[in-house]
C-alpha cells in the first residue's frame, strides 16, 4: 500500500552537491550524511543509499573518487551513479573528482543539475502514520499485535544551485 502524505517529518540525512563547469572541464562534489549526529536513528542507520546525477550530454570522460562505496559512469546516459550503502554515525560519505567535455567542446550553460536520492529507512516512519490499534477475530492462537514502520524513498529530488 502507497500514499503520498504531506506534512510529514523531513528527511533525517542531508545531501550537498557542488558542480560547476569551467569551458571543457568541471568539479564534482557531493557529501551526503545524517542531520544531528544520527539522534533518532536506528542503530541500523540509512540503507541502501543511492545518488544519482545527470551529467551534460558531451561529457567524454570523469575521474572521480569516494570515500564509501562505488561509483560507476554510464558513457551513453551519461549518468554518474554512486551507490553508497549504508550510512550510520560515522563519518559523512563524499564524492568528489573531475569531469572532462568531449574534444574541443564546451560544456553548455544548462544551470546545475538534480541530484536524485535513493534509501531505505527502517524502523521510521516519515509520512507520520501511526498505527493506534490492531484487531484479530476468530484466531486461535494469540498473534502478536506489533506494528514495525519502514521508509523506503520514491522520487526524492535534492536541487544544486
Amino acid at each position: 500500500y502507497q500514499r503520498r502524505v504531506h506534512g510529514g517529518q523531513p528527511a533525517p540525512f542531508y545531501v550537498t552537491p557542488k558542480l560547476s563547469f569551467h569551458k571543457d572541464q568541471g568539479r564534482v562534489s557531493v557529501m551526503v550524511g545524517l542531520k544531528g549526529g544520527g539522534i533518532g536513528i536506528s542503530e541500523k542507520g540509512i540503507q541502501e543509499v543511492k545518488c544519482r546525477v545527470q551529467l551534460p550530454q558531451n561529457t567524454e570522460s570523469v575521474s572521480l573518487s569516494s570515500t564509501q562505496g562505488n561509483h560507476t559512469f554510464d558513457t551513453v546516459t551519461k549518468e554518474l551513479r554512486w551507490d553508497i550503502g549504508r550510512i550510520g554515525s560515522q563519518k559523512a560519505p563524499s564524492l568528489t573528482g573531475s569531469i572532462n567535455a568531449a574534444g574541443g567542446t564546451e560544456f553548455p550553460d544548462c544551470g546545475s543539475p538534480n541530484v536524485l536520492v535513493d534509501f531505505r529507512l527502517p524502523l521510521i516512519a516519515l509520512s507520520g502514520l501511526k498505527i493506534d490499534s490492531v484487531s484479530l477475530l476468530n484466531e486461535k492462537y494469540k498473534p502478536y499485535k506489533g506494528t514495525r514502520a519502514m521508509s523506503k524513498s520514491g522520487q526524492y529530488t535534492i536541487r544544486t544551485a
